[in-house]
């Protein structure tokens, strides 16, 4: 092929030469990044409004589904960064910082397939008025969102603003759907460190919530309500005002391996959700319970938690049914010493099992049945060193439970209840078979 030539240059030189070279990647400069010519001019930020650089190179990528990257260097922005469909919006790591200092929400989710990772946002110090308190990153009807490795950082300094849907590190909204949010650090927010929260009808489906931080937040850790298919596991949720991890109106989801130590309230709560599995997390030195099934909370697992240390009981069961509760270990609970909380403790609780878990050292029962708890059934559990006792079926509203096959150091069960049957309970301090009771079994 034959090319002619202008000046020394070829003609096919001299088009490169003035065509766009924009490509599927956009680098954006702050004002005050190490080298801010590693961006094109038209993306260097001066340190006000950047919101205007950053977005225009959003629509850029936006026409060929591509990035942007932000450098090192702090961004400040009063306009929220809308992140459109099949866009990533990533940072060169926590040392690019963006300042959103105004109402809504530092960074939108405006399509699917959307991109976050590795930058910083953080809300100034008395952004937003009164009834738009800023959120960090929000999306709401989105499908295969992936937010990773993102530091976002609160504001206590203003007063909650009344609001689930302001405040957070990360709201979801309804109808999210195959997304995740992945190994974050979110802290210091007014409401929620992360809040997914969809509706009844528009739940939050097939989320992935895993290996993130979520720590001092007035409110909870981690939010969820109605969502289905979710897996929750691996984070931490530390030192909140509110509540570790609180998932309600929820149904088959997985909550793994979490932490979820020194919080206000409950270590882990859920309240109104069924046919979920709550395996291996950890609840100690909590406010209030380290774990807590309540308000029809039925038909879940929970097993191999491990909750220590709480002010209130280990695990409580309340006015939830057919939960299978093994394998847990629930010690040194009641840590005020009242003489009020158990290892684990059901109320109104009908038709569960609680069996192969470890309760010692608590400062009342090793395991209560109380309250018009009916048909559960206690069996293969170990109780040592409780205050009051090993396991106790505490008054004649409670009927037909089974206590059965447990080791008790402390002694036999204990029975208040009506037609409860003990059989097959061994004490090893006199190697006897204690406390039978009716005929057994069921």
């Amino acid at each position: 092929m034959s090319t002619t030539t202008t000046k020394g240059k070829s003609t096919a030189a001299a088009a490169a030469a003035v065509a766009d070279t924009r490509t599927s990647t956009i680098v954006v400069a702050a004002s005050n990044s190490l080298d801010p010519t590693l961006a094109p001019a038209a993306y260097r930020c001066s340190g006000v409004n950047d919101e205007v650089e950053i977005n225009n190179a959003l629509t850029a990528a936006a026409a060929v589904n591509g990035s942007v990257i932000l450098l090192e260097g702090d961004y400040n922005t009063v306009l929220t960064l809308s992140v459109a469909a099949n866009v990533a919006l990533k940072g060169v790591g926590w040392g690019a910082v963006i300042n959103f200092n105004a109402g809504g929400n530092a960074v939108t989710v405006a399509g699917d397939n959307v991109k976050l990772r590795d930058f910083k946002v953080v809300i100034v110090a008395g952004a937003g008025g009164a009834g738009t308190r800023p959120n960090a990153v929000y999306a709401t009807g989105r499908t295969n969102v992936e937010i990773s490795k993102l530091w976002l950082h609160g504001d206590q300094t203003e007063a909650d603003d009344g609001s689930d849907d302001r405040q957070n590190g990360i709201l979801f909204g309804i109808n999210m759907a195959y997304s995740k949010i992945v190994f974050c650090t979110i802290e210091n927010f007014e409401r929620n460190g992360m809040n997914l929260e969809g509706t009844n009808g528009n739940e939050v489906i097939h989320c992935e919530v895993e290996g993130n931080i979520c720590y001092s937040n007035i409110q909870d850790g981690i939010r969820l309500e109605y969502a289905l298919h979710c897996t929750v596991s691996g984070n931490t949720c530390n030192g909140n005002s509110g509540i570790g991890f609180a998932m309600s109106f929820s149904g088959d989801c997985t909550v793994s391996g979490n932490t979820c130590n020194e919080n206000s309230g409950n270590g882990l709560q859920l309240p109104s959700s069924i046919n979920c599995t709550v395996s291996g997390n950890t609840c100690n030195e909590n406010g209030l319970h380290g774990l807590i099934l309540s308000v029809t909370s039925d038909n879940n697992t929970v097993t191999g938690n491990m909750c220590y240390q709480n002010v209130r009981h280990g695990i409580f069961i309340s006015s939830s049914d057919g939960n299978t509760v093994t394998g847990n270990t629930c010690n040194e609970n009641d840590v005020n010493n009242t003489g009020t909380y158990d290892g684990i403790s059901l109320s109104a609780a009908t038709g569960n099992l609680i069996g192969m878990n470890t309760c010692k050292n608590n400062d009342r029962w090793g395991i209560m049945v109380d309250a018009d708890s009916d048909f559960n059934k206690v069996s293969n559990n170990y109780t040592s060193g409780n205050t009051s006792g090993s396991i106790r079926v505490n008054n004649v509203n409670c009927d037909k439970n089974q206590i059965e096959f447990n080791t008790v150091e402390e002694g036999a069960p204990s029975d208040a209840g009506t037609a409860t049957r003990s059989y097959g309970n061994y004490d090893p301090s006199v190697d006897a078979f204690v406390g039978d009771v009716g005929v057994a079994p069921f």
